[in-house]
């Protein structure tokens, strides 16, 4: 406390910081990048492991055999969908109800959160519910599955053979006796719009989103696997883990994924990097596509947006992850069976476990897709990261300090200005009005000024923050 209440002292301590904040921010923005390569070589990442014994991935017999329906599914969906955008909510009931599960489905409407628009996003989630034999409906597992009708097909890609491939699956468990949890297959339309069935099913109420309530439930879900499959072939499975505020699941459940992938042949890879050789680890080449699939998890966690239909569930709390096949040009054989046997190997570990996902870790990034690195490593970069905004705000205050002195920037510091501007109050006076401004905007202008110039949401929204940056810097500039 002394060194802070001393004026000579505060006077050691401008003078330093002011001489240094700025080479010291550059070096600091240096540092930090070259942290995060460090953390994501193999001489500080570890290797991933599975944490919950009970999981047993892999050490089960392999029975799923049911794949001659699955083109007969896919025939049909493929002819629907190059005619309709609607999923085909009849037929998916009725396949659904011919297996032997409690079928349901459900409603939804979403609107956008500023503007009354008639043309809201509306659409169906039709769900089934497989009851499973060894418990009285406590815990479930879900099996989701977005529809792309002819619009999303051509710009996401097809999903028709993994709605066969479900329906196949649920055929198959339907026959076990062995299930502890049930399997509530999800078929939704309008991809990230369709988050209804989780507002409904813990609950939740929303603003913007519409929806008709649930006529069936079960227990408590445990976890959630979304599937994107193009087709009988495929080149390798992207796992794509990011979810809604950069949430993530546990990890054993993505460490579950890529060893039965790797089991089955089927290379897992995390934003298009797979495993790496010790050799390729220890060059150049390692250490490049580590930190670059490293920075790239970071990215999309920072972006806030999920990467797949598993982000919404990760907000309720619920480890999930999406399987994204990406389509093979080779004319190697059928996969389904092989696909089949991870996706069953999956639902057969998370079956297997006793109480909820809580050992591993929900803080990490991945630089390949069987190294992590945890929070006490990765947070040592961002801890550097960090210390460069509280040099900038300490250097502004005593230059904000300077100036409502009028104190030269060549007059030695010790000496008595000779006037006073009261320049401090402008500045604090436009700060709280134009942050006032920012907070009351996304509601007020974009309702009230979209509609006079015509633009969109998102451009008059943008278009305003600049104009409150303008008036901001109009207000500072007063002496």
């Amino acid at each position: 406390m002394g060194l802070m209440t001393n004026p000579k002292a505060q006077k050691i301590i401008e003078k330093v910081v002011l001489s240094t904040y700025k080479p010291l921010s550059v070096l600091l923005y240096i540092g930090t990048f070259v942290a995060i390569v460090i953390v994501s070589s193999s001489l500080f990442s570890a290797k991933t492991y599975i944490s919950e014994n009970a999981l047993l991935p892999g050490l089960v017999e392999k029975q799923y055999k049911s794949t001659s329906d699955i083109n007969g599914y896919a025939n049909y969906l493929e002819g629907i969908s190059k005619t309709d955008d609607d999923i085909p909510m009849a037929w998916l009931q009725q396949t659904f109800e011919e297996i032997g599960l409690d079928t349901y489905s459900q409603n939804f409407s979403a609107s956008h959160p500023f503007l009354n628009s008639p043309e809201d996003v509306r659409g169906t989630n039709v769900f089934a519910i497989l009851r499973a034999p060894r418990i009285a409906g406590t815990e479930a597992v879900v099996f989701s599955i977005p529809y792309r009708g002819k619009a999303l097909e051509k710009k996401m890609g097809s999903t028709n053979h993994g709605i066969a491939l479900m329906m196949s699956l649920a055929k198959h468990f339907i026959q076990q006796s062995y299930l502890s949890k049930d399997i509530i297959s999800d078929s939704r339309q309008r991809e990230y719009r369709g988050s209804s069935l989780g507002e409904a099913y813990y609950d939740t109420s929303s603003d913007f989103l519409a929806k008709s309530p649930l006529h069936g439930r079960s227990g408590t879900i445990m976890a959630a696997i979304n599937l994107e499959l193009p087709g009988r072939r495929i080149d390798h499975f992207d796992l794509r883990l990011e979810g809604l505020n950069g949430q993530l699941p546990n990890l054993d459940l993505f460490n579950v994924a890529v060893k039965l992938c790797e089991k089955e042949g089927v290379k897992a890879t995390f934003h298009g990097q797979g495993s790496l050789t010790h050799t390729e680890l220890r060059d150049n080449y390692g250490i490049r596509y580590t930190s670059k699939t490293m920075l790239s998890n970071m990215l999309r966690q920072a972006s806030g947006k999920p990467h797949g239909i598993h982000g919404l569930f990760l907000r309720y709390g619920i480890p999930a992850l999406t399987l994204h096949g990406i389509p093979s040009n080779s004319k190697k054989g059928d996969q389904s069976h092989s696909i089949g046997y991870i996706l069953e190997g999956i639902f057969r570990s998370v079956n297997n476990l006793l109480e909820r996902f809580h050992q591993s870790f929900f803080f990490y990034v991945l630089p390949e897709t069987k190294k992590y690195v945890s929070i006490g490593l990765y947070m040592i970069p961002m801890g550097m990261l960090l210390v460069i905004p509280t040099i900038q705000a300490l250097a502004l205050w005593f230059l904000l300090g300077r100036k409502s002195k009028n104190i030269d920037k060549d007059e030695p510091i010790g000496e008595e200005p000779k006037g006073q501007h009261h320049y401090v109050i402008p500045v604090l006076i436009g700060v709280h009005v134009c942050g006032l401004l920012l907070y009351l905007s996304p509601e007020f202008f974009v309702v009230n000024f979209s509609s006079y110039f015509g633009l969109p949401p998102t451009e008059a929204l943008v278009d305003w923050v600049r104009s409150c940056l303008y008036w901001y810097n109009l207000i500072t500039s007063y002496k």
